[in-house]
């Protein structure tokens, strides 16, 4: 294939041959210049540009590929190689040659490749490669090099695994003392240690003058920051770890030392911020914890007789407190001086009023005496049963023979009142009933508040209550009262087959109207009576009433300034309402049983002589009146003698009677009587008053029907002439 292009290397920056560490801050690119030309001339524009690295001229596999989209002006492009595909780790170490191939387009990879050389500068950066290499010590640090000065010091960097550092000589030449950085390493001269991970400070390093440092390191400040005095190994989660091996197990090595020369002395070790700290006395060691910078406020430990004082630095008792501070207690109180019986051990125990036992040695017991519970030890109500927990008294706890004997008991109930087994017994000792009442039949029973007298159970139920008084009594037989928040009573039936039982039943004989055989009375702010059915499944009533009298079976009366006469919920919303003035307020509307609405009016004639059917018109003879129609089309209409009306308004009061009215239906489906006066009748035809009395019939005279309309007609009627009917009507007058 012919070649369209022709590149002349303009620039060629090759590569630095530098140290690894040098490699990490130096741009690891090669910046490369080059002419492009085609067919002789200078080429502009963007073109497509592969350049390759291989190990020789004539490699075919390349170590390093980029390809990218060059712009090319008047022939010149410059681009920086390795900026689109980095050149691998190393790819530039070593001594091994590259060379650099480019393609354009599709045109096939020019030839002859490029040499990459160095450029003059980075020759200097080859020797530090060559520092690298080396082999021998010697060669970096000489017996007289520059990592061995007198007078002062140098740091430098370790032989591969070794140490260097730097040395310190005294006058005669002799190696002094040395700070060495490295790694460990066994089996260098000298037997020493060296640390590549380490700060060290030596004393006397052995084999220094060739950059050496073996022997006891006496610091070290390894890479994490850790200092460690007297140890190479400095714990890691403290900055500073100071160690001192003891030489024997009577050895007094210290860890760390603070003083001075100065005979009975004090050293301390302060803390920023802050007035107090710890020290010691130099002669004695006593150690102190002191405050306020003074050893004589705050706490000493005397070593030479263990004392503690506090407040004072010559402290003549195992605790010695000075001052006229005193101590404190939990209570708050302050104790100044000491107990004045104190200060040893208990020698006697008497046994005060209602105990027993005591003594002067040994152990010491006490117990409550023989009748050693008073009046005097027990204060009213001292004793309920938050205090006493449950079933921690029994019979043997108390008496072989009864729980509680009534003699223990104010006022005296007698010897043979027992509480046992959960059943209650007066007047014997072997109840057998929860309640059993000895004595003397006929005689002994139980006394009711109005003076009467049970001897014997009744004859049916569980238990009857008489009541003896006269019929002028006003008391209660039977009377429960509960000061708490729980019921006076509950009743209950337990008896899961199909029965008419009642869990309270009330009965009254007496004559009064105000009488109730049950009634609820509430001063508070509850209910007067509440009834429910707590089963989701039952469909009866919660509350049914019934009366064979005459009266009504239900009765709800108002005395109140406000409020309501009834309200009905669902789902504890009202949904209808009887105010207190008897309007009805009803959330979803109402249904009758009737189909229309009619109002109460008087009639002309006799009340017998009308009947349901009749259409009636407004009476020209009274006021309020209505009499049977008695013309056809006459405008008088008023509706139509409604046989089962669903409303009946009416102007008297709800207790007034009707006897002497008739429902006048003026809206609704009608049953109305029909002739046959002006021809058969069809559905949805509009009918009118005619001649026969208390009839309608068909109306075809148009003019003649405005506002003597009766209704439309649900039904069809054929009779004719004379003949009459009644249909269902659709009574709307207009």
């Amino acid at each position: 294939m012919k070649k369209k292009f022709f590149i002349t290397a303009v620039i060629a920056a090759s590569w630095c041959l530098a140290a690894v560490s040098a490699q990490a801050q130096t741009p690891n690119l090669i910046n490369y210049q080059g002419r492009l030309t085609t067919g002789g001339a200078a080429a502009s524009g963007s073109f497509v540009m592969s350049f390759s690295i291989y190990a020789s001229d004539a490699g075919l596999t390349p170590l390093w590929t980029e390809t990218r989209t060059v712009a090319v002006a008047n022939g010149v492009f410059n681009v920086l190689l390795g900026s689109v595909t980095p050149f691998p780790s190393n790819f530039f170490a070593g001594t091994g040659e590259r060379y650099l191939g480019i393609k354009v387009g599709t045109d096939p990879e020019m030839t002859p490749r490029f040499r990459l050389v160095s450029v003059a500068y980075s020759l200097y950066s080859l020797n530090a490669q060559q520092v690298v290499g080396m082999s021998s010590r010697s060669n970096i640090f000489p017996a007289d090099g520059p990592a061995v000065i007198r007078g002062g010091g140098l740091l430098v960097m370790g032989y591969e695994n070794e140490g260097g550092g730097t040395v310190y000589r005294d006058s005669t030449n002799s190696v002094a003392a040395a700070i060495g950085v490295g790694k460990t390493e066994a089996g260098l001269s000298g037997g020493g240690i060296e640390y590549f991970d380490k700060f060290a400070f030596f004393q006397s390093p052995t084999n220094s003058t060739v950059g050496e440092f073996s022997g006891t390191p006496r610091l070290v400040i390894d890479n994490t920051g850790s200092v460690g005095i007297g140890t190479t190994t400095p714990i890691a989660d403290g900055p500073l770890t100071i160690h001192a091996s003891k030489r024997s197990v009577s050895g007094t090595d210290d860890v760390a030392y603070f003083g001075n020369s100065t005979v009975s002395s004090y050293a301390k070790v302060a803390f920023e911020g802050m007035t107090g700290g710890i020290g010691a006395h130099t002669s004695g060691r006593d150690f102190h914890l002191f405050v306020d910078g003074s050893f004589n406020r705050g706490i000493r430990i005397q070593t030479t007789t263990g004392n503690v004082g506090i407040g004072t630095t010559l402290p003549t008792a195992r605790l010695h407190v000075a001052g006229t501070a005193g101590i404190r207690f939990p209570d708050g109180t302050l104790q100044t001086t000491a107990a004045v019986a104190g200060g040893g051990d208990i020698t006697s125990v008497t046994a005060g009023t209602g105990l027993t036992g005591g003594g002067i040695s040994g152990d010491v017991t006490l117990s409550i005496a023989n009748l050693g519970v008073g009046t005097a030890q027990l204060a009213d109500n001292a004793i309920t049963s938050l205090k006493i927990q449950d079933a921690v008294v029994t019979n043997a706890d108390v008496s072989s023979s009864a729980a509680i004997s009534g003699t223990k008991i104010s006022p005296n109930f007698g010897s043979q009142d027992i509480i046992t087994t959960g059943r209650i017994g007066a007047g014997t000792t072997s109840p057998t009933a929860k309640l059993h009442l000895g004595g003397t039949a006929g005689v002994d029973g139980i006394r009711f508040p109005d003076g009467s007298l049970q001897t014997t159970a009744a004859t049916s139920g569980g238990l009857t209550l008489p009541f003896s008084g006269t019929t002028s009594s006003s008391g209660d037989a039977f009377m429960v009262i509960n000061t708490g928040s729980g019921r006076a009573g509950n009743f209950e039936v337990d008896n899961a087959i199909d029965n008419f039982g009642s869990a309270l039943r009330g009965k009254t004989n007496s004559r009064g109207a105000g009488t109730a055989a049950v009634s609820g009375f509430n001063i508070g702010s509850g209910l007067g009576g509440f009834f429910e059915i707590s089963n989701s499944t039952n469909s009866v009533y919660a509350l049914s009433t019934r009366t064979d009298g005459t009266g009504g079976a239900f009765l709800a009366n108002h005395i109140g300034s406000s409020g309501n006469i009834a309200v009905f919920q669902s789902q504890y919303i009202n949904q209808a309402r009887i105010d207190k003035t008897g309007k009805g307020f009803f959330n979803g509307g109402t249904q009758t049983g009737g189909a229309d609405i009619a109002e109460a009016f008087e009639v002309e004639d006799a009340i017998t002589s009308y009947s349901p059917g009749d259409v009636l018109v407004i009476s020209t003879q009274s006021d309020r009146r209505v009499e049977k129609c008695r013309e056809p089309y006459s405008t008088l209409v008023a509706g139509v003698y409604a046989a089962k009306p669903g409303v009946l308004l009416s102007e008297r009061d709800i207790e007034a009677e009707h006897d002497d009215t008739i429902p006048v239906g003026v809206v609704g489906v009608i049953p109305t009587k029909v002739c046959g006066e002006n021809g058969p009748i069809r559905r949805g035809d509009l009918l009118v008053s005619s001649s026969l009395p208390g009839h309608a019939m068909k109306g075809t005279a148009r003019d003649k029907m405005l506002g003597a309309i009766i209704g439309k007609a649900l039904e069809n009627f054929d009779g004719s002439g004379a003949g009459t009917g009644v249909i269902r009507v659709l009574v709307n007058v207009k």
